[in-house]
């Protein structure tokens, strides 16, 4: 969580703290005599009784009570916030550190880093220290989620106004300024944990040293212009659709072979692949060797997208170049942002870095808005400095995951003036074509949400303009008692349990059942030889495969509680699979043939990765009894695994959430909404989630659900844009200061 402990220091004896409890257990059952320290002073030394940890160490796997002494509101709110139980223990820990605090000052040192770690599970990497800031970081509002007494409250805030006045040596060595090594960094009037603040400062300065203005470029402008020439004189063809770069397009690849880092930001269908395979061509041009370029994607899914695309585009090339034949023959491999770094498998340890740099001279990274602070950092460290970066993403959407917005806040640096990092946006949309009614009406719809406009979104407006055009609300309401036509961008106002449940069976009949020849496809015994599937089983397994990926249902929530979570969502088309499948029987199966399924974690021995999606079938292999099998595409052919060795990292994937839906496209996609507002229904979720989709969606839930997530744009405070910021005359950095507010909405 980004809290690490320096070497303890002796702790001074528990006693009744500010909060009214003490903050050890009380009964800790049968002493053991306490081993003394090791003598500093010769003789005399004597031994100190160490306080055990809030979860009470032998008295919680016992079944006592897990924090006894802790109020349990605050224990409650932790659980309620997500927030795992060692939060509390860590929390504990760190205010132990100082040893001549009293225990009041403990207990609201406590307290600023449970706030502290709050705000990190929201994706912030900072915790506001001024009481009279707001912001998703601001602590009035991170106690009250945490439902601290009066009491309470007023110890945290007291002793934040103290960091910020300077006291911060005084809870030495749990707080440090940022040029000491401490769990908790005061930096102006914001508290960091050290991890956060470290990563933040150094990709910052990453950042500033690769894109100075005395960085000579990698290439000059004229053999730039004449590779990309050469490259646009021969276009590709994949699929048959002749690829030719729009003016933007051409722009953002002039402009990642011209700089050390570069940005390129779009929304889904701008063209962004396709800007990395003319990248690619036009470095093969400039003398740049395949090995020599890495591809690389967050997910396993995403590189091998971008990989697959990469070697349709080089073979679909009808009058191809030297570069190009040579590039095709050995086409540049994409991996992992994890792979290629060398990480760990539990990701903790990474083989390259300062001291064991990349060798590529050229690094591609797609997907980059889902990339966290953290592993950011970890890859700009990483690079020879030599090397160029081209990050591309769309700043709009989701971010990831974990602490930070690194490329949103990239992209947000570079677009200000004086700024020397190369930035280019892309407008266009070519996968959600205007020219096409459906994907027309998804195109203005997604793009009235990323503006936060309810009105033109739910009601329409004569004075909307020529983006969203008409008086006709941009999501056609579905009238009571009909079901949506699944063409364009809609509305269902789903207002109950019962709502979603109906929509979910015509949903089941419209977009899975109406497959011609389904059950045959589903009940089919599969027969594998050993060189692969033969042809007729080929083709019924693109025909499935292909189905069901054309059509996704997207849930905000992941668990079972609400019926529109993903899980509860499953569970119910899993019953109407049993039946499409004819399974029968006391044991009902946890996965039947013909269901999609979704890998949940890298399996580089069987060649999957997080991300991947297959489908659940009777499978025979040569010499084999039948068995449930989860087959996947792979390469030209197909891959089956038999289901036991899978179980535990395979999830159905009728739903799916909108996160793990970033990366994908479909041509028809349903948001469910759930019930009521909740803190992860955001402008920027509504905004994912509808940009997944070529030809329909459909928002499953109430207009005043919709219009609270429009309302609510994704908030983190972070401060890796100011540390970006161009240095102004005055010699400090322009735009987000102490007295400014430095979180942004994506939008």
């Amino acid at each position: 969580m980004g809290l690490r402990l320096p070497p303890r220091p002796r702790p001074a004896r528990p006693a009744r703290g500010r909060l009214g409890a003490r903050a050890v257990p009380r009964d800790r059952g049968p002493r053991r005599r306490p081993r003394a320290p090791p003598r500093r002073g010769g003789r005399g030394a004597r031994a100190v009784s160490l306080p055990l940890s809030p979860l009470g160490a032998a008295r919680f796997p016992a079944g006592a009570p897990a924090f006894p002494g802790w109020e349990p509101a605050l224990c409650a709110a932790l659980a309620d916030s997500d927030l795992p139980a060692d939060a509390l223990v860590l929390a504990w820990e760190v205010s132990r550190l100082p040893e001549g605090a009293t225990e009041g000052e403990r207990d609201a040192l406590a307290l600023l880093a449970l706030a502290l770690l709050l705000s990190v599970r929201d994706g912030s990497t900072r915790l506001s220290l001024r009481a009279d800031r707001e912001g998703p970081a601001a602590l009035p509002l991170l106690l009250d989620r945490l439902r601290v007494g009066e009491e309470g409250r007023e110890a945290a805030l007291a002793l934040a106004e103290r960091l910020v006045a300077g006291e911060v040596s005084a809870l030495a060595p749990a707080t440090g300024t940022p040029d000491a090594f401490a769990p908790l960094v005061v930096d102006g009037d914001r508290l960091y944990a050290q991890r956060w603040h470290a990563c933040e400062t150094r990709l910052a300065a990453s950042v500033q040293r690769r894109a100075s203005a005395g960085a000579p470029p990698p290439f000059d402008a004229a053999s730039v212009e004449a590779a990309v020439g050469d490259v646009l004189a021969r276009p590709a063809s994949p699929g048959g659709r002749e690829l030719r770069l729009a003016g933007e397009q051409r722009e953002a690849v002039a402009a990642s072979l011209l700089s050390r880092l570069a940005l390129v930001t779009g929304g889904p269908g701008s063209g962004k692949t396709s800007i990395v395979l003319a990248i690619v061509r036009a470095l093969a041009r400039l003398g740049v060797p395949a090995e020599a370029i890495a591809l690389a994607a967050p997910t396993g899914k995403a590189a091998n997208r971008v990989e697959e695309s990469i070697a349709a585009g080089l073979a679909s090339i009808a009058r191809p170049s030297e570069e190009d034949a040579r590039l095709a023959l050995a086409p540049p491999s994409a991996r992992t942002l994890h792979r290629l770094l060398g990480a760990s498998r539990e990701g903790a340890r990474f083989r390259h870095g300062e001291s064991n740099l990349l060798a590529p001279r050229f690094v591609v990274v797609d997907e980059a808005s889902m990339v966290d602070l953290f592993l950011m950092d970890r890859l700009l460290r990483a690079l020879d400095p030599g090397a160029s970066l081209v990050l591309l993403g769309d700043a709009g959407q989701l971010p990831a995951v974990d602490a930070g917005a690194a490329f949103r806040d990239l992209c947000a640096a570079a677009g200000r003036e004086g700024s020397t990092v190369r930035l280019a946006r892309l407008v266009e949309s070519h996968r959600m074509d205007a020219r096409d009614r459906e994907g027309r009406s998804v195109l203005l719809a997604a793009r009235a949400v990323e503006a936060g406009d309810a009105g033109a979104l739910l009601e329409g407006s004569p004075g909307l303009g020529p983006l969203f055009g008409g008086e006709a609300p941009l999501l056609s309401v579905v009238p009571a008692g009909s079901f949506p036509s699944f063409s364009g961008a809609e509305l269902l106002p789903a207002a109950d349990a019962d709502g979603v449940a109906s929509f979910l069976d015509r949903w089941f009949d419209e977009r899975h059942a109406r497959l011609p020849d389904l059950a045959r496809l589903v009940r089919k015994e599969y027969r594998p030889a050993r060189d692969g599937f033969p042809p007729h089983d080929e083709a019924d397994l693109s025909a499935l495969l292909s189905h069901l990926a054309s059509f996704r249902l997207l849930a905000v929530t992941r668990g079972p509680a609400r019926p529109t979570g993903a899980a509860a969502v499953n569970a119910r088309l899993h019953a109407r699979a049993l039946a499409l499948a004819g399974v029968s029987g006391e044991e009902v199966p946890a996965f039947c043939p013909g269901e999609p399924v979704l890998v949940l974690a890298n399996d580089p021995a069987r060649g999957l990765f997080n991300g991947d999606q297959g489908v659940v079938l009777r499978v025979a292999p040569a010499g084999g009894a039948q068995r449930f099998h989860a087959v996947f595409p792979r390469g030209d052919g197909f891959a089956a695994f038999p289901l036991e060795g899978l179980r535990e990292d395979l999830d159905l994937a009728w739903a799916t959430t909108v996160h793990k839906s970033q990366g994908s496209e479909f041509a028809h996609v349903a948001l469910l909404l759930p019930g009521e507002p909740i803190p992860l229904l955001t402008r920027e979720l509504v905004y994912t989630a509808l940009t997944r989709a070529r030809r329909s969606a459909v928002v499953v839930g109430r207009p005043d659900v919709l219009r609270s997530a429009l309302a609510t744009p994704v908030r983190r405070d972070t401060g890796l844009e100011e540390r970006l910021a161009p240095v102004t005359s005055q010699g400090r950095p322009s735009g987000n200061g102490p007295e400014n507010d430095a979180f942004v909405p994506l939008r």
